[in-house]
């Protein structure tokens, strides 16, 4: 089964956009995501930010870790049962490749700990890690998000800077949980 997750900015209103994960294990998102800011995208988070919830709104089967390569979904085919090791590197979303789907923008509101287990968001000198998978209801900074869907305001939540040094960037979450 996989680990259902939310790429997500704040608003300036402090709430929440952004988009559907797939494949939301922390221990291999986060270092994707760090390591994306401080190599492809040259320190600009913002720009990454843009490239998982603007260019790509229908959300992402999976983040391989190549933003060089074109991005698209890749549907196996009969008798080819799995993807190459190429393949498991490229980030597969669902509006390109073999998928168009409609986008599936996320907000706040529609967060469900019982089916979003992890929530990134993306800010510019940070990136927030909140855990869902075993709460009711989750924090961003101290405002609960929001009334009435996600109750309770219990999380875990990590927040690591966008210059951690790359030799961390495996060894998070396994300390965390």
């Amino acid at each position: 089964m996989s680990i259902r997750a939310v790429i997500a900015r704040q608003t300036p209103d402090g709430g929440l956009a952004g988009t559907y994960l797939h494949g939301g294990d922390p221990a291999h998102v986060v270092p994707v995501l760090l390591s994306a800011v401080a190599g492809h995208f040259g320190g600009d988070a913002e720009a990454l930010a843009h490239y998982l919830i603007d260019d790509h709104p229908a959300g992402w089967s999976a983040l391989g870790g190549n933003f060089a390569a074109d991005p698209g979904f890749i549907e196996p085919t009969r008798g080819n049962v799995g993807l190459s090791f190429a393949q498991h590197r490229l980030n597969r979303c669902y509006c390109h490749g073999d998928r168009t789907d409609p986008p599936r923008p996320f907000t706040a509101a529609d967060l469900q700990p019982l089916w979003h287990d992890w929530v990134y968001v993306i800010n510019p000198d940070r990136l927030d890690v909140h855990a869902t998978r075993y709460l009711r209801g989750w924090r961003l900074g101290d405002a609960l998000i929001p009334e009435g869907s996600l109750t309770d305001g219990y999380s875990k939540t990590l927040t690591i800077a966008w210059d951690c040094p790359p030799a961390l960037h495996h060894g998070l979450f396994p300390h965390m949980l």
